[in-house]
């Protein structure tokens, strides 16, 4: 199971549901944000999506070769818009199939 301190799963639920707060307008954004979340805080956000949620995505879009969890919203989007509205929607899946939030 994996686990998540009760601060980055506010973090999530907030960018996920308000992106725009955040000047959110495609995957990259929300990579750059929890790259820099997860230096300041020291925590494992960034380790949850760069592991767990690639491997998710990778099955998902039967991948094989190694690429970023971005990357891989990038390649299956075709808009700027598509990519947050696939982040969101894979994310929330992976997140109730592993209980994570």
């Amino acid at each position: 199971m994996i686990k998540l301190y009760k601060e980055d799963k506010e973090i999530l639920e907030i960018t996920l549901s308000k992106p725009g707060i955040f000047l959110i307008n495609r995957v990259e954004d929300y990579y750059l944000l929890f790259l820099g979340y997860s230096l300041s805080k020291n925590n494992s956000i960034l380790d949850l999506l760069d592991g767990y949620y690639t491997d998710y995505l990778k099955h998902k879009f039967q991948i094989t070769e190694e690429m970023k969890w971005y990357k891989l919203i990038r390649l299956y989007s075709s808009t700027d818009i598509h990519t947050i509205e696939l982040f969101q929607n894979t994310f929330s899946t992976f997140c109730k199939k592993n209980d994570i939030m």
